[in-house]
């Protein structure tokens, strides 16, 4: 790598050395591509200073949330390291600080879940595999909710990793670490139900299609938006009133730090005692 190469060279160079999951790379591509709309032409390794990033920086804080320059920068700097490791830039040293401000996770109340079981049940007709809509959705939802699995999981689980009892066995697709998740009695019945080998396979030919297809379900259940992630906080949120440490291992995480991204604590632990009546 020389001074003069292209950051998305460098880019490449990185993603062709580490295994990142295509929405991790597609961050960095994302960061590589705004600092270079934000110089007005190709950014290239030379533009890694201090001064010129942090000026970018003040430009990214005037239309988007201080989360998402941090993250931002952070996907920048993890560029920076490694051509400073390679002796062609310096290393970052005083470039403008972004804090990341505490995770703020929203859940769906068991009552929200309900409605949104309710609208999906009534939901007519099939999609184009025959499936029928209403069983689909249901069931989606009940695994989600009972196994705390992520989209990814969801869509590619296949019936020979679902015993009899309702145990799964899984490696998780994001991380590849093992996971024994359960169904309960009506989620392992719809999922049996269901055809195919991946009964719970996405029914639309692109991601877009089903977050359109979702936002119409969600609204007619007129409850707060949220998809399938929602469902995973949802279900890691009422655990964690009753058996906060079993979270953890419900989501499939290696540190318990993690559940804080996930758990909503107005659900796990409101606040029950008010202040004097005025």
């Amino acid at each position: 790598m020389i001074r003069s190469t292209p950051l998305e060279s460098a880019l490449a160079e990185y993603l062709l050395q580490h295994r990142l999951q295509p929405c991790s790379a597609y961050q960095l591509g994302h960061t590589v591509a705004l600092f270079a709309a934000w110089l007005q032409r190709q950014a290239t390794v030379a533009d890694l200073e201090d001064g010129i990033v942090s000026q970018w920086l003040c430009g990214l804080e005037a239309d988007h949330c201080q989360r998402t320059v941090a993250g931002h920068r952070g996907n920048l700097l993890c560029l920076w390291r490694i051509a400073a490791d390679q002796g062609v830039v310096d290393p970052p040293y005083r470039v403008r600080r972004v804090p990341r401000p505490p995770p703020h996770p929203v859940a769906w109340t068991l009552e929200e879940l309900r409605q949104l079981l309710e609208v999906c049940s009534r939901q007519p007709g099939t999609f184009r595999d025959g499936r029928p809509r209403s069983l689909y959705l249901t069931t989606l939802i009940r695994a989600a909710y009972d196994t705390g699995l992520r989209r990814s999981d969801l869509w590619l689980l296949d019936r020979s990793q679902v015993r009899p009892d309702g145990t799964i066995v899984i490696r998780q697709h994001k991380t590849g670490w093992p996971l024994t998740p359960q169904l309960r009695h009506t989620a392992l019945q719809g999922f049996r139900g269901l055809g195919g080998e991946r009964p719970l396979r996405c029914p639309f030919g692109s991601t877009g299609a089903w977050y359109k297809y979702w936002q119409g379900i969600i609204s007619q259940a007129q409850i707060r938006p949220g998809c399938l992630q929602q469902l995973r906080r949802t279900g890691a949120s009422h655990l964690a009133i009753d058996h906060p440490d079993a979270v953890q291992r419900y989501l499939g995480h290696r540190t318990p730090g993690m559940q804080r991204h996930y758990v909503d604590l107005s659900i796990a632990r409101p606040i029950a005692i008010l202040p004097p009546e005025i």
